[in-house]
């Protein structure tokens, strides 16, 4: 990529900061921050308390800047694609939904990508705080190290989805299609499984989410069948 990732940056830096003031108080003071550059572990029993304490904050404003940095990153992908994407004339006469003389792609294509995009920023939140109990794929329970590699690829998935559909890529919307209805059939499973775990007052709120992510996986699936002519690269 010929553009720097100015965005990614700033966004860093905003995450740690943000960080810094969420989680950097210590019994209401802010703390240095550069303890919190220059920790090391004490030898003491005492000592090692205050340790904890400031290691606890400075993971957590840490954590505030990956997902700053992250957040940056995705946006400079975004300008990457955009500017570097269905820019050029397409032989094909245009029709209705499809690209134009002058290479503008369809708004249902840029907001699926946009959302795939926002998809990973939320993917690397959970894949920071999974736990065993959300540990679970096509309604089988897995190991903490396969889930995490589970949301890894899916981020890499949409990410590379992402981008080609902003491209207009056959290929990129042929898989990303493929992973959208493993989406379908994990949902549905996973489903399954949880209704006959889960309390009565978390229902709702569970077949609520499974149902918004079915919709769109549907939604997706059909808008892209219905553009096929849209992607020539």
């Amino acid at each position: 990529m010929k553009r720097s990732f100015n965005t990614a940056v700033i966004g860093g830096i905003a995450g740690l900061v943000v960080g810094y003031l969420m989680y950097g108080k210590l019994r209401g003071e802010y703390m240095n921050p550069l303890s919190l550059i220059f920790l090391g572990k004490p030898e003491n029993i005492f000592g090692i308390g205050i340790y904890m304490v400031l290691y606890e904050i400075r993971k957590h404003i840490l954590i505030c800047g990956a997902v700053g940095l992250a957040g940056g990153f995705v946006v400079d992908l975004i300008r990457y694609a955009s500017l570097s994407g269905g820019s050029q004339p397409q032989p094909q006469p245009a029709t209705e939904g499809a690209v134009s003389a002058t290479g503008r792609r369809p708004v249902g294509v840029t907001v699926i990508a946009v959302l795939l995009f926002l998809g990973v920023a939320i993917s690397l939140l959970t894949l920071i705080n999974v736990n065993a109990a959300a540990s679970m794929i096509l309604g089988v329970r897995v190991p903490l190290p396969v889930m995490r590699f589970f949301i890894v690829i899916g981020i890499a998935v949409a990410l590379y989805c992402g981008i080609g559909l902003l491209r207009l890529q056959r290929l990129a919307r042929t898989v990303y299609m493929w992973w959208a209805g493993f989406g379908v059939l994990n949902s549905i499973l996973t489903a399954i499984v949880m209704a006959n775990r889960l309390p009565q007052s978390m229902l709702p709120q569970f077949v609520g989410g499974i149902a918004v992510g079915l919709a769109f996986y549907v939604w997706v699936i059909s808008y892209l069948v219905k553009k096929k002519d849209v992607f020539v690269n």
